[in-house]
């Protein structure tokens, strides 16, 4: 239920923060390196597995180790439980952190970490529980996931920084990770559609929903010659470009599903090589 091929994308989006703010290990980053794998593996994707239980009956790609099991009557109750006891002991961490609220140099903000913490709980529920479920408001939901990767990579900095100072590079990712997101819904159409989720795939359609994808990912892919992003982040982006035009102009010869597999291969190797190799160098 928590993708635990997750955690390591969530450590690795930390570690990433961390080696841009130049932090030094710690008790207080070791620890909230362990809430980032099973408690916020839960919190992130148990509420949404609980508020999407109808359509992801229909969902092909659920029940799998990589996207996560159905929740139904037989489990209902443990999923509500082991979420509610995730988020609760995240809280609780993020308690302690802001009332001890030390910022030592080096070791960054104690109560900076506690309000990213307490905020990215907060978002996985507006993400998918009623009332907001953000989740079925076109483009807001692509937002919400780049503003919850944007508090990991947070986090991660503010682990050697006292205050959070934002580099104008990630925000010229942020259209791409939008863009992502919003091309994912183009796979759950027809499952969103029997359970009248209002996603942007089931407002527009699947292949103008990919439009719509390209064109935001193309923000960032103009933004490039502006900023100085990591090489392989500007070629991540890129290629997911590049793929998403190639659905758009032939469907039938690249799925969605296919080029979002793609995609994410690409992302995923991305991610390893900036942590294990770029800023190791």
């Amino acid at each position: 239920m928590s993708r635990p091929a997750g955690w390591l994308i969530a450590l690795g989006i930390y570690r990433v923060g961390m080696a841009y703010g130049q932090a030094r290990e710690s008790t207080r980053a070791s620890l909230i390196a362990a809430a980032l794998t099973l408690p916020f593996g839960l919190v992130l994707f148990g509420w949404n597995d609980l508020a999407d239980a109808a359509s992801d009956r229909d969902n092909p790609r659920k029940g799998t180790w990589l996207h996560g099991a159905r929740v139904d009557a037989s489990n209902a109750g443990a999923t509500r439980a082991a979420v509610g006891s995730a988020a609760a002991l995240i809280l609780g961490g993020a308690v302690a952190l802001a009332l001890r609220g030390q910022a030592a140099p080096g070791l960054g903000s104690d109560r900076g970490s506690a309000a990213l913490l307490a905020a990215s709980v907060a978002l996985a529920w507006a993400y998918s529980a009623r009332p907001l479920r953000l989740k079925e408001v076109p483009i807001v939901d692509g937002v919400c996931s780049a503003a919850s990767i944007s508090a990991l990579l947070a986090l991660g900095f503010l682990q050697g920084h006292p205050s959070l100072q934002v580099p104008r590079e990630p925000l010229a990712f942020v259209p791409a990770i939008v863009g992502l997101h919003t091309f994912a819904t183009v796979m759950d159409r027809d499952s969103d559609r029997s359970a009248r989720h209002r996603t942007l795939a089931v407002r527009i359609g699947a292949r103008a929903t990919a439009a719509v994808a390209l064109g935001i990912t193309l923000l960032t892919v103009a933004a490039i010659p502006f900023v100085e992003l990591a090489p392989v982040i500007a070629a991540v982006a890129v290629f997911q470009a590049a793929v998403m035009a190639a659905h758009v102009a032939a469907p039938r010869w690249l799925s969605a599903r296919a080029a979002f597999v793609v995609i994410g291969l690409a992302s995923a190797g991305g991610l390893a090589w900036l942590v294990f190799v770029y800023l190791a160098a």
